[in-house]
């Protein structure tokens, strides 16, 4: 069974318990849809273009930070319905592309964290992160 297989079983039976594995991914969605608007209040210099960031761009951008992702795979992870294969490396990526502050890659990392434990363990994630 390869990493990718197991990753998505793992999905599958948290869905399976009714487990809500949405939030990293909803939140990823955010930021990624946030990124012009976010980019325009740091920089408010006149004449500054509206960007829209889409997925590929951001696929893209990853790559060139050194993490590749297929197109499939990162819009299953923004729906929630798989988690990142190398979740460090994908934070790392993702922050840096879509230019989060430290606690926006904070804020992502611990969603991240929850809905990996709550995968896992239930609502048992609830009480090891005091939800």
């Amino acid at each position: 069974m390869t990493v990718n297989e197991t990753e998505r079983d793992t999905a599958r039976g948290a869905r399976a318990k009714g487990m809500d594995l949405r939030g990293f991914g909803a939140l990823l969605r955010e930021y990624r849809e946030s990124y012009g608007e976010r980019i325009l209040q740091r920089d408010r210099r006149p004449g500054r273009p509206r960007v829209r960031l889409t997925a590929q761009a951001l696929i893209a951008c990853m790559e060139e930070t050194g993490y590749s992702i297929s197109s499939g795979s990162y819009s299953e992870i923004e729906a929630g319905n798989t988690l990142p294969r190398d979740a460090r490396s994908f934070v790392r990526s993702v922050s840096v592309c879509l230019e989060l502050d430290d606690a926006q890659s904070a804020r992502l990392t611990e969603q991240l964290a929850y809905d990996i434990v709550r995968s896992k363990l239930g609502d048992l994630a609830d009480q090891v992160f005091h939800r």
